[in-house]
């Protein structure tokens, strides 16, 4: 099995709606973290780091008005990045 893991996924603290409340997210770092040592421990496989892809990759397998919502949240990570609606909000495929 190959798995695919990067120091990223310390970034994933978010929030879902579970049974009408706002929990923590069942997706964390800990779970990256603990899925990752037994992985390991059971030898698996390799553990390789992502690959990067470009625009037509994921155009390929989702509709476009996926892809440029992806675009945007990329984005909108970026510190000093336009807000929605900004003129410099279009994306290309660089990024």
């Amino acid at each position: 099995m190959l798995t695919v893991y990067s120091s990223d996924h310390q970034l994933h603290r978010g929030v879902e709606l579970k049974d009408g409340a706002i929990t923590d997210s069942f997706e964390n770092p800990l779970r990256a973290e603990t899925v990752l040592a037994q992985v390991r421990a059971a030898r698996l496989g390799d553990v390789i780091a992502p690959k990067p892809f470009d625009r037509a990759h994921y155009a390929a397998a989702h509709s476009a008005r996926y892809v440029d919502f992806l675009a945007k949240l990329k984005k909108a990570d970026k510190p000093g990045s336009p807000k929605e609606g900004d003129e410099d909000g279009e994306f290309s495929d660089a990024d």
